[in-house]
């Protein structure tokens, strides 16, 4: 016996927002003039739930258990990791059943193990050579020492110590029904939910088991300079959260987004990161950037910069959209989120939103990275001012080819 988690109506509430232990949990999103069916399975674990010396584990495991056929796909980020498959409604069995009978059955292809591993250390060699490491090594930085250091890919040394009894344990331990959502959208019909329930029925019950490791922050503003011969100077600077978005200061710091001209965002929705701008790589743009951001996070953003960020709220959107901002809603258990979003970013004060900064961005607790072609000159141009916003003993430097072996 299953349970249905959505409707029919795009705007409804969701009627349960823990997944049920004992069940499999359904969500649909029905559009009955489309001729495309796409259904997401989420499990709601990713990267961070990598054992230690064993990073890669979640990305590995989701690679070799899914068929790679076309209209499907694998993504895992560090909060979970999600299945897809595209297809058009009189394909869907051929499409996506096997993809239903893999979840449900569970059995990793000890053969595509190795292929999926190679090809995830190749992906590793392409980040570490690309500018966006910086934003790798940004979780590497604030998180250091924690489950959200390292990318979703794992590590050199992680992914080659992997064992195929590694990755049937911590597919025995998260995919389970208390922690399995399915989602569909598009012309959907009694007989295809029924065929993603029954596929999915084999899944243990339970809940997952997490973790709930502490967040640690800084002591001190600290650069992280990574060094990428001919790389064009970027700069990342920002804050861990200790919170999701079903904390009340979350939707005070969405209001803050791009203050005064900034380019912030919300990482993976655990970090408050901004981009600096860099046209050189010297100490003394960073130090001026970084005099800058302080300013304005002590500061916070004017009201017009508020207001500005709050009417630009997403709204609607088709039904694979609020499909996914359900899947969202259950995940972070934040029930009609999206629906709510713009009325609730109008209602926040900016006197609320500059309090929300204080309290939780603050600058002594930034983490900042830096892109650079040469480190050593970088280095070398640090003038030895007390009164400036970062010390010679706060540096520390990486090179990009070395990062996360």
């Amino acid at each position: 016996m299953s349970r249905s988690l959505g409707s029919a109506i795009l705007a409804a509430a969701l009627p349960l927002i823990t997944p049920s232990h004992t069940e499999v949990n359904t969500l649909e999103v029905r559009d009955a003039g489309g001729d495309r069916i796409r259904m997401v399975i989420a499990v709601l674990s990713g990267s961070a739930e990598d054992p230690a010396g064993k990073e890669g584990v979640a990305a590995l495991a989701a690679r070799a258990l899914a068929p790679m056929a076309a209209g499907t796909s694998v993504w895992v980020d560090k909060n979970a990791t999600r299945f897809a498959c595209d297809a058009p409604a009189a394909d869907f069995e051929t499409a996506c059943g096997p993809l239903i009978d893999a979840m449900g059955r569970r059995v990793l292809d000890p053969g595509r193990i190795g292929e999926e591993r190679a090809r995830m250390l190749e992906a590793l060699d392409g980040l570490r050579a690309s500018s966006e490491v910086i934003v790798e090594v940004f979780d590497a930085l604030a998180f250091r020492g924690g489950p959200r250091a390292h990318p979703a890919a794992g590590t050199t040394a992680g992914l080659s110590t992997v064992t195929a009894d590694d990755l049937s344990a911590f597919v025995l331990a998260h995919y389970r029904k208390g922690n399995v959502v399915t989602g569909l959208s598009g012309p959907t019909s009694a007989q295809v939910m029924s065929r993603v329930r029954e596929g999915l029925a084999p899944l243990p019950d339970g809940p997952p088991q997490h973790r709930r490791p502490a967040l640690s922050y800084l002591t001190r503003p600290r650069v992280l300079l990574v060094e990428q011969p001919g790389a064009s100077p970027r700069g990342l600077a920002g804050v861990p959260l200790p919170f999701g978005r079903a904390h009340p200061d979350y939707l005070p710091l969405l209001s803050a987004l791009n203050p005064a001209g900034g380019a912030a965002w919300l990482r993976d929705r655990h970090a408050f990161v901004e981009e600096l701008p860099m046209s050189t790589a010297a100490p003394s743009e960073l130090e001026s950037q970084l005099a800058r951001l302080a300013a304005r996070l002590r500061q916070g953003p004017d009201a017009a910069a508020i207001e500005k960020t709050q009417e630009t709220a997403p709204e609607g959107g088709d039904a694979h959209a609020r499909l996914l901002d359900q899947l969202l809603d259950i995940q972070w258990r934040t029930p009609g989120f999206r629906d709510r979003l713009p009325a609730s970013l109008r209602a926040i004060s900016p006197e609320r939103v500059r309090a929300t900064l204080n309290k939780h961005v603050l600058p002594e607790r930034l983490a900042v990275v830096v892109l650079v072609p040469e480190a050593a000159q970088f280095l070398g141009q640090i003038r030895d001012d007390p009164a400036g916003f970062l010390s010679r003993d706060d540096y520390e430097t990486v090179k990009a080819s070395d990062l996360f072996r």
